[in-house]
């Protein structure tokens, strides 16, 4: 069809809608979002119907995995909703009980979520699950130190950085630039200077005296004072951004 056929057309024949000027509809909002809500049920009424007749009740009988819910975790725990993480990871280790990692990152989720003296013993039992993995020892330092264990901390960060193969490798796994002070780094508690003073301590100590990596366990059980949430100073508050969580 060509224009002008078009514009003879208009020409031609009155136009089927008058011209008028004309407004939306107002929409109700809240009616529209529980309309939409009751649609949605009304699917997932259907899928479950047909997951049903399709294949029972085996997809409810399907267990998440500890793995699965590690991951969730750690998503809550990026977002900073440690109340969250913590939540899945115990759930997590019912599944698996002996596991280092559910072990580890458990105690993450603590510290993230105030609790700093619960993660010690989580840790202890991590590295005892998997002695030959740097970051659990390094985590097991910084909660001590952090906790004023100062000859346990400085112990386990030795054997980390021992393991770990130098200063830089444990720095990497603790999400710590090797060189340089971080804006706002505080002074007080463990803050990323510190863990990186201690981390230098740690990596001078074991050139000074080399041991195996794999040697057995350094397990001094510390006694600490249970800290409220009030009492700690605000360094500790911000630990779980340098603590290792296992992959």
């Amino acid at each position: 069809m060509l224009t002008v056929d078009v514009e003879q057309a208009q020409t031609r024949y009155e136009p089927a809608i008058p011209p008028l000027e004309r407004h939306p509809h107002p929409i109700d909002e809240e009616a529209l979002r529980k309309g939409i809500g009751r649609d949605a049920d009304e699917v997932a009424r259907w899928r479950d119907v047909l997951l049903a007749a399709r294949f029972g009740d085996t997809a409810k009988q399907t267990a998440v995995s500890a793995a699965a819910l590690d991951q969730v975790a750690r998503a809550y725990a990026l977002a900073g909703h440690f109340d969250e993480a913590r939540a899945q990871l115990e759930k997590a280790l019912e599944r698996a009980p002996q596991s280092a990692r559910a072990h580890n990152n458990l105690a993450v989720a603590l510290a993230g979520a105030g609790e700093l003296s619960l993660p010690l013993d989580h840790i202890r039992t991590a590295v005892l699950a998997e002695p030959a993995d740097a970051g659990l020892w390094l985590n097991l330092g910084a909660v001590n130190g952090a906790l004023g264990d100062t000859l346990a901390g400085r112990q386990a960060l030795e054997q980390g950085v021992a393991i770990a193969g130098g200063y830089g490798p444990a720095c990497a796994l603790l999400s710590l630039e090797p060189e340089g002070a971080e804006a706002g780094a505080v002074a007080a508690g463990i803050g990323p200077s510190d863990l990186r003073r201690r981390l230098h301590a740690a990596a001078d100590a074991v050139l000074a005296h080399p041991r195996e990596a794999t040697s057995p366990p350094i397990m001094i059980r510390s006694r600490v004072k249970s800290l409220s949430k009030d009492d700690r100073p605000a360094a500790k508050r911000k630990l779980e951004q340098y603590l290792y969580w296992k992959s």
